[in-house]
């Protein structure tokens, strides 16, 4: 009965382990050689592609995220300001950019992979809804909790509750119809920049 009792115990952890360990590995914010840095944005010419490995289909999977394939779109994310600093709910932060080397493109926030709920009922800016700046060239987003002026993306309308997790934020830029150089050298072009202003 003990070694049934032992053996038992010993399957229910190991299983317990290899669920974790998979869990983590299949973790949205785990990176693996395919993926590709530029500045504090990543992407991968995987995502969406027929030679994705099992695990980065998983993830994508689990992340909710429809991939299409790399000449339809690229993605990139980051879950960090320039600096390399994790986002924060309380911080404001400023995201410069420029015209993307794409037909059209988006820059959408998330928290914990969803929307952000918010009573300007606002989500992404993108390249048909967002105000340039005076020169005409580059624009503008601010990010942040609290209204600001020009384009805003909200963080939410109420800060969490004491003791109430923040939630991950997370940024996706999505370049539709990426020009040829994005797809030829993705670690090089241009990309919005992230400052923590406060």
């Amino acid at each position: 009965m003990r070694t049934i009792f032992k053996t038992l115990i010993s399957v229910g952890i190991a299983f317990i382990l290899a669920l974790g360990g998979l869990w983590y590995v299949i973790s949205p914010q785990k990176y693996e050689e395919s993926e590709i840095k530029n500045g504090p944005w990543v992407t991968s010419l995987e995502a969406g592609s027929a030679d994705a490995s099992i695990y980065q289909r998983a993830r994508i999977a689990r992340s909710g995220l429809w991939a299409l394939e790399k000449s339809e779109v690229i993605y990139y994310v980051t879950t960090t300001d320039s600096d390399g600093n994790k986002l924060d709910y309380n911080g404001v932060y400023k995201i410069e950019g420029s015209e993307l080397p794409a037909r059209w493109w988006g820059i959408t926030v998330y928290k914990d992979l969803y929307f952000i709920p918010n009573e300007a009922n606002r989500y992404s800016f993108s390249k048909t809804n967002i105000a340039y700046d005076e020169n005409g060239t580059t624009w503008t987003i601010m990010l942040s909790a609290r209204p600001q002026k020009g384009n805003w993306l909200p963080l939410g309308d109420k800060e969490p509750m004491r003791g109430e997790r923040n939630g991950d934020l997370c940024l996706t830029l999505r370049l539709y119809n990426p020009n040829p150089e994005v797809l030829e050298s993705p670690e090089t072009i241009e990309l919005p920049q992230i400052i923590r202003m406060v």
